[in-house]
C-alpha cells in the first residue's frame, strides 16, 4: 500500500468519526498492516488497514511507568 493510499484510508476514518480541519495528518509504519498516526502535532492512535479502523488501546497501559519499583 502506498503512503497516498494510507493517507486517503486514514483521512476517510477520521471523517467518519467526525473530525473536519485537519490541519497536519502523520503517518508512520512499523508494519504493512498497521501504522501510528499523529493528528495535528498529536498521537492519535494505531490505525488497521486491513480492518480499514482504529484499533483501540489501552490509555492506562501506555502511560504506566517501567520502573520495576511500582
Amino acid at each position: 500500500m502506498s503512503m497516498n493510499q494510507m493517507t486517503a484510508a486514514v483521512t476517510a476514518a477520521l471523517e467518519k468519526l467526525g473530525y473536519r480541519r485537519i490541519r497536519e495528518l502523520q503517518i508512520t509504519c512499523p508494519t504493512q498492516n498497521r501504522a501510528n498516526v499523529y493528528l495535528n502535532d498529536e498521537y492519535f492512535g494505531v490505525f488497521d488497514f486491513e480492518r480499514n479502523t482504529f484499533v483501540a488501546v489501552s490509555y492506562t497501559h501506555l502511560t504506566l511507568p517501567t520502573s520495576e519499583l511500582v
